[in-house]
Parts: C-alpha cells; sequence; structure tokens
C-alpha cells in the first residue's frame, strides 16, 4: 500500500511538472508569434532600456523616455545620444537622435535562430542615419545608429506594439 502511494505521489508531481512546462512553452510561442506579426505589419516601438556609446562606458535609460516609433511610411526616433560628434550636429540645441523621416532602402531579413534583422536608412534635417535593429523571438532587440556626423552608438530594450506604449 505505502509503495502505491510513492508511486502515486511521484506521478502527480511528475504530471504537474510537465503541465508547467507545456504552459510556458505555451507562453514563449505565443510571445513568438505576437512578436512576429508586430515585425510584419512593420509599426511597432522600439523602447530603449541601456546606451553603448562607441568607446565608452553603458548608460542606463531608465530615467530617459529613449524610443524609436517603426511605421512603414515613417520612422520617428527620440534617443538620447552619448558620444562625439564631428560637426555642429549635436552641439548646443540638438539633445540627441531626435529625427524623423521615410525610411530609405528598408529590408527585413531572417537570421539565425529565428532572429529578424531591419535595415533602413532614414534623413533627418541635418544628417543621415543607417539603422541597424535585430529583434529575438522574444522581443529584445538590439538597436545600431550609424551617422554621417556622430560616432556610431548601440542600444539595447524590446519591441512592443503602438498601443502599448505611451511615448
Amino acid at each position: 500500500m505505502t509503495l502505491f502511494l510513492v508511486f502515486i505521489g511521484t506521478f502527480t508531481v511528475l504530471a504537474q511538472e510537465t503541465s508547467k512546462k507545456e504552459a510556458k512553452e505555451k507562453k514563449k510561442t505565443e510571445k513568438e508569434n505576437q512578436v512576429k506579426a508586430l515585425i510584419n505589419s512593420g509599426s511597432f516601438v522600439f523602447i530603449a532600456d541601456r546606451a553603448m556609446p562607441q568607446g565608452g562606458r553603458t548608460v542606463d535609460l531608465i530615467s530617459y523616455q529613449a524610443f524609436v516609433k517603426f511605421q512603414p511610411d515613417m520612422i520617428e526616433s527620440s534617443l538620447p545620444y552619448f558620444g562625439r560628434a564631428y560637426s555642429g550636429v549635436g552641439y548646443g540645441g540638438d539633445s540627441g537622435l531626435e529625427f524623423e523621416g521615410k525610411p530609405e532602402n528598408y529590408t527585413l531579413e531572417e537570421g539565425k535562430k529565428n532572429v529578424k534583422i531591419i535595415n533602413t536608412r532614414v534623413r533627418g534635417d541635418h544628417d543621415s542615419f543607417n539603422l541597424n535593429l535585430t529583434i529575438t523571438p522574444s522581443g529584445y532587440a538590439t538597436l545600431v545608429v550609424l551617422s554621417n556626423n556622430r560616432n556610431s552608438i548601440t542600444y539595447t530594450g524590446i519591441i512592443k506594439a503602438w498601443e502599448k506604449f505611451e511615448g
């Protein structure tokens, strides 16, 4: 009888662990499908939580409202910039990578392990920006911004739907 109870208890614990794993896997799959749909729609926002300037220290962006809104016909950036500028742009009144413009040469590629890679170019009022956004299936992302007038800078963060972002 004791052996039977031990067997039943062990079976119940294993069944619960299996259902927890299945639930976790289902949640992961749902998240990956949401991220894929966002990317394919072309309308989403990248929210930066960390900046890594070229040759500098990592900067935490919790106190900033740092984002790039992506739409098929417009990209809007509001990112702080930490780094070196090569011309008058970036000094004085300019507060960061603040620009909006129509994306040019927009490409979406699939990398290894279902990573999505978006490359595009946006011309602002005083500069031109090449954006390389790498997005994992779970929604974590890395954005590299190359500029004609500044050192490159890398941001890490997440992507979200427009309606879930209040910027």
